[in-house]
């Protein structure tokens, strides 16, 4: 399974360190994690994705997406992913919303 790890922003509190990836790597070791630091190497890397975690998958992104099954949002609102052609998709869109519930 390769997994998608695409969030990135200008702000660094929205952005996954690559060390973080690491972990990842280290704990899930049968799974492939590939990191995508901004928009065009989200857009190269997913064509072989079958899982993202992102909260900005794009319609250019979607586009290339041959095998994507699944999109995890680390933050509540999906919102900006729910663009027509995701919406036509059979890509399972899932967010975090409750996971700093108290």
């Amino acid at each position: 399974m390769r997994v998608l790890v695409a969030i990135f922003s200008d702000t660094p509190a929205w952005t996954i360190p690559a060390e973080q990836v690491c972990r990842l790597r280290r704990r899930f070791p049968d799974v492939e994690f590939v990191h995508a630091e901004d928009e065009a190497a989200m857009v190269r890397s997913i064509p072989e994705a079958d899982v993202a975690f992102s909260s900005r998958l794009t319609p250019a992104a979607l586009a290339e997406a041959r095998r994507l099954a699944w999109v995890h949002s680390p933050a509540a609102g999906v919102g900006r992913m729910l663009f027509p052609a995701m919406v036509r998709s059979r890509v399972v869109v899932t967010n975090s919303s409750g996971m700093n519930a108290g």
